[in-house]
């Protein structure tokens, strides 16, 4: 039992607030992709399998010549949106539709998922010069508005905003969020950790094969394994934990399929994070086993991060300044006797053994992130707790984080959201790498 029982005594980390942030000006790419949390403005949660919460995230960035609005969604579906804007001049509450803002706008800008688009003042009259242009992306379930700046009254962050989501009709109201002010502080993303165990069984070459890219493998019986994983990873620049890979045969495994190379320049990216592993439940046994997963990682050229997989007991995690651990709260980082203390929020039971996953399916071909898993990670944005991080991942040879094709899908899905922040670790866990971690 992976520290279950002592866990209970943990203290809450202490975290970070936020601080005060103009909007973010900078050069703005072609495309609509590149947001960071920074640009983030609102995050809501999903409060129930209706998502009545529709949109999820208003974001908001600024350029020399464009002022852009982004509004991500729970799920894509075709809508009217109202993106009432007030600037300080005199506005107006009432839409054309008859709904009701909460501020005066004096800037309205209408568009549908039809792509038809429009800007008008609170007269009713048009504003052409606004030059107003949206864009979105269906699989990520996102869209972007521009406007140009040149007409508009300074300064930005003085600016509130209120989206109104609307069915096809124009009339039905699917959801309209809080008045965001563009000057507020960005609101804390969602932590998450990508961990996985059974990274690379591999008693055998046969075996090796078989998990590095089996064919009619994994949890949907097509190409499945730890290189399907890693090349999703390295294209969207999302880092993983392999927690269990730095141990001898796992690595002799590595080496025999070709892709050691490979994981030592993702390692040297940041993109693989391989903790010390221990096995056994003997004190004396499992700081030899510590030991000898650095050593054996060494040997191949790997590096092992100063964190925990698989200790038993708390003294086992003497000098070490983390470890990941299945705690009574999966959602909760704790410090245990100066000890970081990750949660699993799925457990392994034993080597090989599968697990025990209170968040279900997390990803599938279609949806990137299953709705389930995308709602569990937007209500784990409502806690108050700075320490609340959701680990995801799982026993890699039952996970569809590594089916040859969902992987992508799912990575790029992860990496395109700004209200999700995938943590890191360094080699050697210092202060600000913590505190990126923590705040």
């Amino acid at each position: 039992m992976y520290l279950l029982a002592l866990l209970l005594l943990g203290l809450p980390l202490l975290g970070c607030r936020p601080a005060p942030a103009a909007l973010p000006d900078r050069p703005l790419a072609e495309s609509t992709g590149d947001w960071t949390a920074d640009d983030l403005r609102l995050l809501r949660t999903v409060a129930t399998e209706e998502a009545e919460d529709f949109v999820v995230a208003v974001g908001a960035r600024r350029s020399s010549d464009q002022l852009q609005f982004r509004l991500d969604l729970f799920e894509s579906i075709a809508y009217e949106v109202y993106l009432a804007i007030d600037s300080g001049a005199d506005g107006a509450r009432q839409l054309p539709n008859g709904a009701a803002a909460e501020i005066a706008w004096d800037i309205l800008v209408h568009f549908s998922s039809s792509g038809a688009v429009s800007a008008i003042a609170a007269t009713g009259n048009p504003l052409p010069h606004l030059g107003p242009a949206c864009s979105g992306d269906p699989f990520l379930d996102y869209v972007v508005c521009s406007l140009q700046t040149a007409s508009l009254p300074l300064p930005f962050e003085d600016y509130r905003l209120q989206a109104f989501l609307f069915a096809p009709d124009g009339n039905t109201l699917i959801d309209r969020t809080p008045v965001a002010r563009l000057g507020q502080s960005p609101p804390q993303p969602v932590n998450v950790i990508l961990a996985f165990w059974d990274a690379l069984p591999a008693f055998t070459p046969v075996q090796a094969l078989r998990r590095w890219d089996g064919a009619h493998s994994g949890p949907f019986g097509r190409r499945h394994g730890l290189r399907h994983l890693l090349q999703a990873s390295s294209a969207a620049d999302v880092p993983v934990v392999l927690l269990d890979l730095a141990q001898p045969v796992s690595l002799a495994g590595l080496d025999i399929v070709g892709g050691l190379e490979w994981v030592r320049s993702l390692q040297e990216s940041g993109l693989v994070i391989l903790p010390e592993v221990s096995y056994g439940g003997d004190p004396q046994a499992a700081q030899i086993s510590l030991e000898f997963s650095r050593r054996i990682a060494d040997n191949y050229g790997l590096q092992t991060s100063r964190i925990v997989y698989g200790a038993a007991r708390m003294e086992q995690l003497a000098g070490y300044p983390a470890a990941f651990a299945v705690m009574p709260n999966p959602g909760l980082m704790l410090m245990y006797d100066d000890i970081r203390l990750i949660p699993l929020s799925v457990a392994p039971l034993a080597p090989g053994a599968g697990s025990g996953n209170r968040l279900g399916v997390q990803v599938d071909p279609k949806e990137g992130l299953t709705a389930t898993l995308r709602r569990a990670l937007l209500e784990s944005a409502a806690t108050t707790q700075p320490g609340a991080v959701l680990v995801l991942g799982g026993s890699l040879p039952q996970s569809a984080w590594a089916d040859q094709m969902t992987a992508a899908q799912a990575f790029r899905y992860v990496a395109g959201q700004p209200w999700l922040r995938v943590l890191n670790f360094a080699s050697k866990i210092g202060s600000s790498t913590w505190r990126r971690l923590t705040c």
